[in-house]
């Protein structure tokens, strides 16, 4: 047996002190999951269920949006046909103006008409009566 020397120069023999030598045993735990697979299976299918109808909605939105814009478009386009009526209506107006075209058929050569004489045919198809003026 070996000695011990401790502190001062007296030795002391130093028993070995039998170690009790353990060996250490795993054994394998098989845990059980938390989750069953009844239960990740239904999980994944609610999952899968929302994201279909998150496209579905998105799908949606993107034609209302799709359909908005050319809302937009034909509403600028008779805005403008509006305006373009408008000022055909204000054209029009000038041109079927009386004292215009009085002095339009002057310059042509035509003079009002002082008396009138109706002249009306029978025929039997119609009735069609014709306005013609005195002057001869």
């Amino acid at each position: 047996m070996g000695y011990y020397v401790h502190g001062s120069a007296a030795l002391e023999e130093r028993r070995q002190q039998q170690r009790v030598i353990y060996k250490e045993q795993r054994k394998k735990v098989y845990r059980r999951s938390v989750v069953t697979p009844q239960e990740k299976l239904l999980w994944l299918s609610g999952i899968i269920l929302c994201v279909l109808v998150a496209g579905a909605i998105l799908f949606r939105y993107a034609q209302i949006y799709e359909i908005n814009t050319r809302i937009q478009q034909m509403e600028h386009q008779i805005r403008k046909i509006e305006l373009e009526n408008s000022t055909l209506k204000l054209e029009v107006a000038k041109l079927q103006d009386n004292k215009r075209l009085l002095e339009i058929a002057r310059e042509l050569g035509y003079v009002p008409a002082d008396t009138i004489t109706e002249i009306s045919i029978m025929s039997p198809m119609s009735d069609v009566s014709i306005a013609m003026s005195g002057q001869e």
